[in-house]
């Protein structure tokens, strides 16, 4: 995944990725226990804030096999992170003098369908930024 943006310095950026999964395959939630919680984890860096990636209501899953409940997705779903620029004189100081900025991170996950849960996988994740400054000049009337 690799979208390219501008983002004005001093500014809020809400990052969302949509998870979408194929037909009869679930994905489970972080709270799930005995699998591998589908993860999103952003590398941090001089300059940016992260908060903490926000995750969507699971829903209820029978496994039967095991005869196990398990909370999963089932459905497409998004996982937002916030994401911001430092405001701080010393995150402005970090990014003093760059025009682009690479975010790193990693989607961890486990499929399941109805008779098995194949092995977590752990996708890459690359988002590449232009930064621009921010206008604060007054509108002339």
């Amino acid at each position: 995944m690799q979208p390219t943006a501008r983002w004005p310095r001093g500014r809020n950026s809400l990052w969302s990725s949509i998870c979408d999964r194929h037909k009869g395959f679930t994905s489970t939630h972080q709270e799930s226990t005995g699998y591998k919680p589908i993860a999103l984890s952003v590398d941090g860096q001089p300059g940016l804030v992260l908060r903490d990636a926000q995750y969507p209501r699971s829903e209820d899953y029978h496994f039967k096999p095991l005869n196990e409940h398990v909370q999963v997705y089932q459905q497409p779903f998004r996982i937002v992170q916030d994401i911001l620029i430092e405001p701080s004189p010393q995150g402005q100081t970090a990014l003093n003098g760059v025009s682009a900025l690479t975010i790193k991170g990693v989607l961890t996950y486990q499929a399941c369908n109805d008779k098995v849960c194949f092995t977590p996988q752990t996708v890459p994740l690359t988002w590449t930024v232009n930064l621009r400054q921010l206008d604060r000049e007054r509108a002339k009337p």
